[in-house]
Formats: structure tokens, C-alpha cells, sequence
């Protein structure tokens, strides 16, 4: 009965019909949650089974491969085997008892790929998978039911959304093309629905739109557009609405700490309380309708890589 509640308050957000309200004299904020062990500007992350998994497949001078657990409810880490490969700029999605990591960059190099690697919770060890069609790098991944998704990002026909069956281990592309080509743009998952939010085009403008795609029926649909283009924010699905945290705009260069919220009968997100510390790139997951937004970059450019964090930081409605 709860399930088929949560399922209809998500739906109801999406198809913007629904008023939420908050109880009278309380305040949603953000708290902060214990630091992980190796600040990264850009890091992975996803959810699986209650915890929160988050990862780096090195980014660099100074920086190590790191792949580590989170309880949210004891507020702590626990190290795990890191992925056997140095990436940037990858993937990463989870589901059906599996964490999958596609693509992105050989770390050190300007050379993309298209190698895949899935990590098996219940055997804590990591396997190669079959390549993507393409190689891809900057693009967003998601997974529903029994199967994996990917979107946009650099490189190879980043216009087709490429489909991975975890049950056969097989490959196929889906017809149609995303309404926009995208990288670095915020992901999440409601129900059957895949959430796009920000991210950068093919021009290297920051996106404002918002664009849901139906893994049943393959189909997209819009939300309203976010009242500021974003570039690798943080996105999540809470029982309140849909939230966008954080990112950057190049136009001008700066990290931002904002906060929107699409949760109005009126079609229109709302400024609410900011990330305590802006970022851009952060690892972020939603686990019992909590957002947790973890590490990136708090400098923009050049200044990246030099202004990593290891800060977590948790939102509730």
C-alpha cells in the first residue's frame, strides 16, 4: 500500500497536478554527513539496497582509484575493492543487485572508450561486460528493471540512447534520438520514467530543459525548464517533488549552490534552501527519500581539479 502511495505522489509531481505541502513551522534543511576518504572533483555515485555507493577510477596527479559504501543511517564509510581500470569521466548506474560502470576517459589521456565493468554486490568483486556500441565519456546512465539506459555525453552517436539487457548481457539501440544531445547533466529515476535535467549541448551551452524519456513506452515528454542552466548538477525524486542541486554555468564561469524544486500545481520550480557549499560534479544518490550530495569540485575551469572536496551533505523534505 505505501509502494502504490509513493508511486502515485511521483507521478503526480511529473504530470504536475499535485500540491505538496510542507506541515506548518517546519523547515526542510540540509545536514551534514561524514567525509569520505579521497577529495575528488568529479566522482560517481548510485544507490543500491539502501546504501550509497560512490566511486573514482582516478582523476590524476594526486588522486587514487577509490571505491567506497555509505550508511546513511550510521553516518559512515566502508571501503571496497576499487574498479581495476583508471577512468574519468564515467558512468555509473545500479540495479537488480548490480553496479555498472560504461565508458568515460582513460585517465591520463584524451582517449575515450566504450569498456564496461559491472560490479556484483552480493560477490563484492568486478567484472568486464560486453563494450557499448560506442565509446562514450561525460554521458549519464539508469537503470530500470532489467536493464540499463544511456544518454548523451561526448563522443560516438551521442544522439541514440543504447540499451544493456543485465540479464543476456547484450547490446541493442533504441530508435529515435534524444529531443537534445547532452552531456554532464543531472539523472535520476521515478518509476518507469528516466529524469534529464541541465547538462551542457552540443554547443557548449548550459541547459535549462528538463526531459523525461518512458522506458516502456520509449517515448519523451518536457518538464518545465529549470530557472537557470546547469551543468553537472544534482538531481533526485523525493516525496516532496523533483529537486536540482549545484552545478556550474560557463556563461558566466561560476559553481553554484542553488537548490530548485518542481512541486507547484503552477508548473514552476521554487528557490528553497541552498546547498550549504557550492559544487559542481558531485557523486549523488537518493536513499529513503533523503538527497545526499557528495564531493565534486567547488572551483569552476581551470581551478577544478584544485578545489576537490570530501564533504557530504544530506537533504530531507
Amino acid at each position: 500500500m505505501v509502494k502504490r502511495q509513493m508511486r502515485f505522489l511521483i507521478s503526480a509531481v511529473l504530470a504536475f497536478g499535485f500540491v505538496f505541502a510542507m506541515a506548518p513551522g517546519l523547515k526542510a534543511e540540509w545536514r551534514s554527513g561524514d567525509s569520505f576518504s579521497q577529495a575528488v572533483p568529479e566522482s560517481g555515485a548510485t544507490a543500491l539496497n539502501g546504501a550509497v555507493y560512490l566511486l573514482s577510477g582516478s582523476s590524476g596527479t594526486g588522486f587514487k582509484r577509490f571505491f567506497e559504501a555509505y550508511n546513511v543511517v550510521e553516518d559512515g564509510w566502508r571501503p571496497l575493492t576499487p574498479i581495476p581500470v583508471d577512468r574519468t569521466q564515467f558512468s555509473v548506474a545500479a540495479g537488480s543487485g548490480q553496479i555498472v560502470v560504461t565508458g568515460g576517459r582513460v585517465a591520463g589521456t584524451s582517449e575515450s572508450t566504450n569498456s564496461s565493468w559491472m560490479f556484483s554486490s552480493a560477490k563484492s568483486y568486478w567484472t568486464q561486460i560486453t563494450p557499448m556500441p560506442g565509446r562514450r565519456y561525460e554521458h549519464m546512465s539508469a537503470i530500470v528493471g532489467n536493464f540499463l539506459y544511456v544518454f548523451g555525453g561526448a563522443g560516438d552517436e551521442t544522439d541514440k540512447i543504447y540499451r544493456y539487457n543485465l540479464g543476456s548481457g547484450e547490446w541493442s539501440i533504441l530508435p529515435g534520438t534524444m529531443p537534445v544531445t547532452l552531456s554532464q547533466a543531472g539523472i535520476t529515476v521515478a518509476d518507469n520514467d528516466i529524469i534529464i535535467a541541465g547538462g551542457m549541448t552540443s554547443t557548449g551551452q548550459a541547459s535549462r530543459e528538463v526531459h523525461v524519456f518512458n522506458v516502456q513506452s520509449l517515448d519523451w515528454r518536457r518538464l518545465p525548464s529549470i530557472p537557470l542552466g546547469l551543468i553537472a548538477p544534482a538531481l533526485g525524486v523525493l516525496s516532496d517533488g523533483v529537486h536540482v542541486v549545484g552545478g556550474y554555468t560557463n556563461e558566466p564561469l561560476k559553481t553554484h549552490s542553488r537548490h530548485y524544486l518542481l512541486a507547484s500545481k503552477a508548473r514552476k520550480w521554487q528557490n528553497i534552501e541552498p546547498l550549504p557549499e557550492a559544487r559542481h560534479h558531485a557523486g549523488y544518490a537518493v536513499v529513503d527519500d533523503q538527497l545526499i550530495v557528495m564531493g565534486g569540485a567547488v572551483g569552476s575551469g581551470f581551478f577544478a581539479p584544485f578545489t576537490a572536496t570530501d564533504t557530504v551533505y544530506i537533504f530531507k523534505p
